[in-house]
């Protein structure tokens, strides 16, 4: 086992899921991270059906299907799993094992498995945590998508037990900014555990970061390991090759990004916001309750996604009445606490309005107030239902339709690209159900916002790339057949959140690219506030010059608040937006584009953060 009084740094390579489902690929994955260095390898293990609510995970978001598909498709058998830790003693190894659910660790403890890492989706997950600590010989966690308050509940709840945790640092985004990172906080980590010894977890793209993070104390390293970044997966494209350690001094810059400030409390990055849903659990009803019944704790359940309360949150509802009826496999949520949660009303606006809706849950939106449109925001496991099942009668409203950003096989809507075809086809089939779905709605000619493209995974595009991206997009866009729809390609941030990680947004961005684009097609434009407020901190516009020259092109308008480089859909009046002054502007340069309140997770709580956003725009004359 490790022997932790060694004079050295741990390098863990994380292999993960990234064997892909095969065992001869896990085998090599082994041998060359030996090869490379590693002293501990480590892989994850998961029940599937105790993990997650299976029955109902079609009705949650986007992300959490995404993550589904991929492990349902990745999964290895439990004894693979065995003889491959077998082969990691043979070779005088360590192996660590992450398990994601009770199930899976009393299986690995049943066969004398004793070295756990808790991921960060289960860092506050105390009834894993516990059974771990006192069967581990050693308890290693990760503090991604989690503040200092359970960083420090966790630490004391492992203390009372006799543990000595290892905690380390982590952002859970897949990639990482560098400016995210903060790795002074692995000093402040250290300072208030009380640990002897910390480490950092990293997602971010290269090694260089890593060598940063030892040189602030960092006693364990983790990275994922890949032989290809190409291969389909979440993790691959953040994972380092063997021969990755040759470009240390290069990225010497990036490691001056990084370092963040010292002594700042650890706060959840907007990216790591949509990863918690995705990848954490939440509570959820183990059998039908009524309203009224006292809760029981045998009533609540941890599941994923996290579409609801966390584990700090038990407390508060065992023994109090419910406060409505619930389905089993249903979460729980704010509004099944006392706190008082925002209804909706009689909205008036001078402008059509709507809000995001899902196949799942549009009748309550449309039944709840005076809504003009919905704005259905489709996944791809939507593209593959029969809409007709969830309708009974056509709808006295609009339509407008978000197509998905993300497909099957971590497909990337991107129509700039030098291979495009995949994304035609895909938009068609947005296109091909956008016009039969208007069949239930009084529309004739939906609209469909679209991230249309100009993505680069790794750094930003030059003058020349761009140019070609737009040729690309102008000659790809005239190869679909729009039918009786109106195409809204959506203004983008610099640095756009897909699969929970960072990219680079080339096009979309600035007043001037915009332009070139609409006024060289028959594109109009889905204006995103947030997205835009974002782009004009990056590039230094504001949002009277965007709109002088490209106003007259929006049509459709998604509203929500921004902070920074990257924090993006947040609620009216909470973060940089001027509202008075951008609706202003709106009302003169587009004063007949329809709007939603774009905010994350608005839809929780019966549309709770919908409605309150609506209830602020209100008193702006929009």
């Amino acid at each position: 086992m490790i022997d932790l009084n060694q004079d050295k740094v741990f390098f863990i390579s994380e292999i993960g899921i990234n064997h892909n489902g095969s065992y001869d690929l896990a085998t090599e994955l082994i041998e060359k991270s030996i090869e490379a260095g590693a002293d501990i390898i480590k892989f994850q293990i998961r029940n599937l059906n105790e993990l997650y609510q299976i029955d109902s995970l079609s009705s949650f978001g986007l992300g959490s299907q995404y993550i589904y598909d991929i492990l349902k498709k990745f999964d290895l058998k439990f004894e693979e799993y065995l003889k491959l830790f077998e082969l990691i003693k043979i070779k005088n190894s360590i192996s660590l094992c992450t398990p994601f659910d009770l199930v899976s660790l009393n299986l690995l403890i049943d066969h004398k498995i004793n070295f756990f890492k808790i991921s960060s989706a289960d860092l506050s997950n105390l009834d894993l945590i516990k059974t771990a600590a006192l069967n581990s010989s050693q308890i290693i966690l990760s503090t991604g998508m989690h503040n200092e308050d359970q960083i420090l509940r966790t630490n004391k709840f492992l203390i009372n037990l006799g543990a000595d945790p290892i905690f380390l640092h982590c952002n859970s985004t897949y990639p990482a900014p560098y400016q995210d990172l903060n790795l002074y906080y692995i000093q402040r980590l250290q300072k208030i555990t009380k640990s002897k010894y910390v480490g950092y977890s990293g997602h971010e793209r290269g090694f260089h970061i890593p060598l940063a993070a030892v040189a602030l104390g960092a006693k364990f390293i983790e990275k994922h390991f890949t032989i290809d970044r190409e291969l389909e997966g979440p993790d691959h494209k953040v994972s380092l090759l063997p021969n990755e350690f040759k470009e240390m001094v290069s990225r010497s810059r990036d490691i001056e990004a990084s370092l963040g400030s010292k002594n700042t409390p650890k706060v959840i990055t907007q990216g790591e916001i949509i990863n918690k849903e995705s990848l954490s659990k939440s509570i959820y009803s183990s059998k039908e309750i009524n309203k009224n019944d006292i809760i029981q704790r045998s009533d609540l359940i941890m599941k994923s996604p996290a579409a609801g309360l966390d584990f700090s949150y038990i407390d508060k509802l065992v023994g109090k009445k419910a406060k409505r009826d619930k389905k089993a496999g249903e979460p729980f949520e704010i509004i099944d606490l006392d706190e008082e949660i925002i209804l909706p009303e009689r909205y008036k606006f001078s402008r059509k309005f709507g809000v995001p809706v899902r196949y799942h849950d549009f009748k309550k939106f449309y039944n709840a107030t005076n809504l003009d449109f919905l704005e259905f925001h489709l996944s791809y496991n939507d593209m593959d239902l029969d809409f007709n099942n969830f309708f009974e009668d056509k709808l006295n409203c609009g339509l407008v339709v978000h197509a998905p950003d993300l497909y099957r096989g971590d497909h990337i809507l991107n129509l700039a690209s030098e291979n495009s075809e995949r994304s035609i086809f895909e938009l068609q089939r947005v296109i091909n159900l956008t016009s039969k779905l208007k069949q239930m709605f009084k529309e004739e000619c939906p609209k469909i916002v679209v991230s249309i493209g100009g993505y680069t995974r790794d750094s930003r595009a030059n003058e020349k790339e761009i140019e070609k991206m737009i040729d690309r997009l102008l000659i790809n866009f005239k190869k679909l057949d729009i039918k009786n729809t109106i195409i809204l390609a959506q203004t983008l941030p610099p640095y756009p959140w897909y699969i929970g990680g960072q990219m680079f947004c080339n096009l979309f961005t600035t007043p001037q690219d915009v332009n070139e684009i609409c006024s060289n097609s028959s594109m109009k434009l889905c204006l995103d506030t947030s997205h835009t407020k974002l782009s004009a901190n990056e590039y230094g516009y504001d949002f009277e010059k965007f709109l002088k020259l490209n106003g007259k092109f929006v049509e459709h308008l998604h509203l929500a608040d921004a902070l920074n480089h990257n924090s993006e859909g947040l609620q009216i009046e909470e973060g940089e937006v001027n509202w008075e002054n951008v609706i202003k502007l709106l009302n003169k340069y587009c004063p007949n584009a329809t709007f939603i309140p774009e905010i994350w997770q608005g839809h929780l709580n019966n549309g709770s953060g919908s409605w309150k956003a609506l209830d602020r725009l209100q008193k702006y004359n929009l």
